[in-house]
């Protein structure tokens, strides 16, 4: 079929969609007018106002209690510390007597059998009111209107669970949305009644925080870390791995490390000791002199170990075991060279060294003023060189107990875990109408009511889902939950662009203080991917940056298919937005694995964006032509007309022609006309052979057909990057 007959079989297709699209255009903008004009707000703000919020829980399923958040040193507000603690308080509990004939009478936290009191409550408190006859006497809380005095209307909101029911106990925490003013009263008898005030300052810490190990994978992450830097995991493995996978490696790198540790025997002399070192120590043995009393040290072992860069990634490096004589004073100075050089690597070193330095200032004081030698001096320095010496000495036996006894404490932290479980005791009805309007559509309303409930549990993403198939909590699934809105939300055809920025740099804020790393949860991941592409195809130069800090962190694992399709779908929208080297970088992963499916599409793309760049990159772009071409040695050195990656091929082919001064257009028109026969509306890279071929009309000076060619585009693909960018490059055609 020649080019010519298969773009009329399109624009006849076309005919037809066009007209259906302009119905649905009208159809949105009538949906549009119903939005507000205004963007949501920035994510710092929801950020602000909720992530201090004290979350109400219940631990092992029948302790209230009321999680705390609490700043660190970044200025987030962290609810799960480094060593994988929470910090929580006991709810507040009311005892509650109902007596029709005077009252409600309150006693508990400052009240004694007080009738009707005007209640002071306060954010970062849970409160319970426990009433002795509810059934007769149901408890309810109200927000008083001076318009309506004669109205007690519940107040209904996430914060507050069994408001006037007939169930005993009444939950209410505070939060920053919570009326000033509100009130509580039964409906039925007119003397039980009361006011209610809401203290917006935050309760400051007091004796009644409390502490519970909370991250089980946190310890497992820090403890394969170690193991790792020490060399008794052979194989680094990406954090993302499930606990379980980790909880086996890192067993492993108990037992190797016992077996290591107990073989010491067989290097050990009397009179040495062994040292084992993070430094190279060669140079320094190199750069010494040594006798028969102290002779040369001998280098037992070089280990491979791995450590963590700033960015979580395991770098490869070595660890030395050194085998020093110690019993004459000649090697304290060797030994004092060697230990400082470690410093680096054993930070409590420094403190330790620093002391030193300043006795042996203390010394040269003296010397200077002929002040007689101070014994204390020396013993001083002896002492601290031994806690130096202590921090990278080994021997079989004492370096065996110790690290049995690391292992022991990691075994009995984990044990812990086996019945913990923490319930967020929130209004189920709040979460229930944010998923209603969410499925309707209804993103900015549906958002409205999740966002209070989701972002005071950011800061607590760290406490797993399940300890192996234990139930611990549900806060990763709100905040998923969450992040699902934000990408529907800003993937939706209806939604207003300044809507879909405003999600997009919601999203990226929300996964950027998640230690994405140090959870077991992989849909992050893999959501994070997403809201890569979200930010790329916003076009803005700040979304962009965002985009690749994004990237920086999420670990590319390819023996999962899902992350590979959505590593290979953000490389797509980085390329479309006109970002090629981003792109390029992440299609250079895919380029190390040959027998990757996506291999030969990401040779070609990897032309297309060399070629697509200001200059092109000619020569480059021909380069990773060749490596696609390898890949089809025994089928002529060409893929066949039925491959669907046929049409991809002519096209970079035809981007290469059209782009070259040394070639014709004819050239580039007769492949990319070729590429439009070989290809389906449903090739992701069609909107590129749409444009390219409307460019080359246009050159053509066939604006006719280049006008038909841009219709098809348009119709098709009316939102694509290369609809946009033809239609600046090209508004003469465009316009009409």
């Amino acid at each position: 079929m020649s080019p010519e007959k298969k773009h009329i079989l399109i624009l006849i297709f076309a005919g037809l969609t066009f007209t259906l699209f302009n119905v649905l255009s009208a159809q949105d903008a009538i949906e549009l007018e119903k939005k507000p004009v205004a963007p949501p707000q920035s994510p710092l703000y929801y950020l602000k106002k909720y992530a201090q919020n004290g979350v109400p829980a219940t631990i092992h399923g029948n302790q209230p209690i009321v999680i705390l958040g609490k700043r660190n040193e970044k200025g987030l507000v962290e609810g799960v510390n480094h060593q994988g603690y929470i910090r929580y308080r006991p709810c507040r509990r009311f005892k509650i007597e109902s007596k029709p004939e005077y009252g409600y009478r309150f006693s508990g936290y400052g009240y004694d059998r007080a009738t009707n009191p005007v209640l002071e409550l306060q954010l970062g408190h849970s409160y319970i009111f426990e009433i002795d006859d509810v059934g007769r006497y149901p408890f309810l809380i109200y927000q008083p209107n001076p318009a309506k005095p004669f109205e007690k209307v519940k107040y209904k909101s996430y914060e507050i669970l069994n408001n006037g029911s007939d169930l005993q106990q009444v939950r209410f925490t505070p939060s920053p949305d919570t009326p000033e003013q509100l009130a509580y009263l039964n409906q039925e008898f007119s003397r039980m009644k009361g006011q209610i005030r809401i203290n917006k300052n935050l309760a400051p810490d007091d004796g009644e925080v409390i502490f519970l190990s909370v991250n089980y994978r946190r310890a497992l992450v820090d403890q394969y870390i170690s193991l790792l830097a020490q060399g008794f995991i052979e194989k680094s493995v990406p954090l993302g791995t499930d606990s379980l996978e980790l909880y086996d490696l890192v067993n492993k790198g108990f037992n190797s490390g016992e077996g290591w540790y107990a073989n010491l025997k067989h290097n050990e002399r009397p009179g040495y000791s062994l040292f084992l070192l993070n430094v190279d120590p060669k140079p320094l043995v190199s750069s010494e002199k040594f006798s028969a009393t102290f002779p040369r040290p001998s280098l037992i072992e070089e280990r491979k170990v791995y450590r963590m860069s700033e960015k979580l990634k395991p770098v490869e490096s070595k660890i030395y075991l050194l085998s020093v004589l110690t019993r004459t004073k000649e090697s304290d100075p060797f030994i004092e060279k060697l230990i400082r050089q470690e410093q680096k690597y054993q930070p409590s070193l420094v403190d330790v060294f620093k002391a030193i330095d300043q006795i042996n200032i203390k010394k040269k004081q003296r010397e200077r003023l002929q002040q007689p030698l101070d014994p204390y001096l020396d013993s001083q320095i002896m002492i601290k060189l031994s806690e130096a010496r202590g921090t990278s000495q080994v021997n079989s036996k004492r370096s065996l107990e110790d690290f049995k006894g690391i292992r022991g404490a990691f075994d009995q932290l984990l044990s812990g875990f086996k019945n913990l479980s923490i319930t967020y005791t929130i209004d189920n009805e709040s979460l229930q109408t944010s998923r209603l309007n969410i499925i309707q559509g209804n993103f900015d309303q549906g958002l409205l009511y999740l966002r209070p409930i989701v972002y005071p549990v950011i800061k607590l993403a760290s406490i797993p889902k399940y300890f192996g198939n234990h139930r611990i909590s549900k806060f990763q699934d709100l905040i998923e939950e969450l992040l699902d809105a934000l990408i529907q939300a800003g993937s939706a055809e209806a939604t207003p662009e300044n809507y879909k920025v405003a999600y997009a740099q919601e999203a990226f804020t929300i996964l950027y203080i998640l230690p994405l790393i140090e959870l077991e949860n992989k849909n992050f991941i893999r959501k994070a991917l997403d809201v890569v592409g979200m930010l790329a195809r916003t076009g803005s130069p700040d979304d962009m940056k965002r985009a690749r800090v994004l990237l920086s962190i999420i670990p590319f694992e390819k023996t999962d298919e899902n992350m590979v399709n959505s590593f290979f779908s953000a490389a797509g929208d980085f390329r479309s937005a006109g970002n090629f080297q981003d792109a390029l970088s992440i299609y250079q992963q895919f380029l190390n694995l040959p027998e990757s499916p996506y291999y030969r599409e990401a040779c070609l793309w990897s032309a297309f964006c060399k070629a697509s760049s200001d200059p092109p990159q000619f020569g480059a772009a021909q380069l990773f032509l060749e490596q696609f071409r390898i890949t089809y040695k025994d089928d002529g050195g060409s893929p066949s007309r039925d491959d669907s990656i046929y049409s991809l091929w002519r096209l970079i082919e035809a981007l290469l022609a059209y782009k070259d001064p040394q070639a014709s257009l004819e050239d580039a028109m007769d492949k990319v006309s070729e590429a439009v026969v070989y290809s389906r509306i449903g090739y992701s890279w069609v909107p590129e052979i749409l444009a390219l071929s409307a460019k080359c009309y246009k050159e053509k000076k066939k604006t006719d057909t280049a006008k038909e060619v841009y219709r098809e585009l348009k119709v098709f693909f009316p939102k694509h990057p290369k609809t946009l960018q033809f239609e600046l490059d090209f508004p003469e055609i465009a316009k009409e």
